[in-house]
């Protein structure tokens, strides 16, 4: 077992995040609020099933035995869905709310509008 599945949430989906992208991503010194509604969006975007695995193995930290059995699936599968499944949180419009919170990601969305609008302009 991965030693990052033994911390809590969401230290743990966070350091999960970090094992996969090793020199992208780190820790956040804290995890405020905003950080905690940051990581809620991301996994609000992603699928139902995904949502469903990430709230099994990170939030109730279930065993990969528990969630194949819980999916019906085999536990090559379960270990192939988490690396899936921590590659999209790795996706730049997942990965930034979850490391930087969600009021700074919402300033660079309303930046980067904010450019397109000038350049449409142009």
């Amino acid at each position: 077992m991965r030693q990052y599945l033994k911390e809590e949430y969401p230290i743990n989906l966070i350091l999960a995040i970090q094992y996969r992208n090793s020199e992208r991503v780190s820790v956040p010194s804290r995890i405020t609020d905003d950080i905690l509604r940051g990581i809620e969006y991301a996994i609000s975007t992603l699928k139902e099933r995904e949502q469903r695995f990430i709230e099994m193995r990170y939030q109730k930290q279930m065993s990969s035995a528990e969630i194949a059995s819980a999916f019906g699936v085999g536990l090559s599968y379960i270990y192939q869905f988490d690396r899936m499944v921590q590659k999209h949180l790795s996706a730049p419009n997942r990965l930034f709310p979850i490391m930087h919170g969600m009021n700074a990601y919402i300033r660079e969305k309303e930046a980067v509008e904010c450019e397109r609008t000038k350049s449409k302009r142009s």
